[in-house]
């Protein structure tokens, strides 16, 4: 799975239908981060089965 964040943050982000998901300027990871630094609204979609995740190419 892709997680993103905007340069200088520290909040991550899976969910690419987070009103907070990056689409410019942002760091790219394919491991999960410490799980403070994954942003809330992500982590409520997925609990909710409504997170769309970003598929690797």
């Amino acid at each position: 799975m892709e997680y993103r964040r905007k340069k200088g943050s520290e909040m991550w982000h899976f969910c690419k239908n987070c009103p907070n998901w990056p689409f410019e300027d942002f760091d790219v990871r394919l491991t999960k981060p410490d799980d403070e630094k994954i942003d809330p609204e992500c982590l409520s979609r997925e609990n909710s089965n409504k997170c769309k995740k970003q598929k690797l190419k």
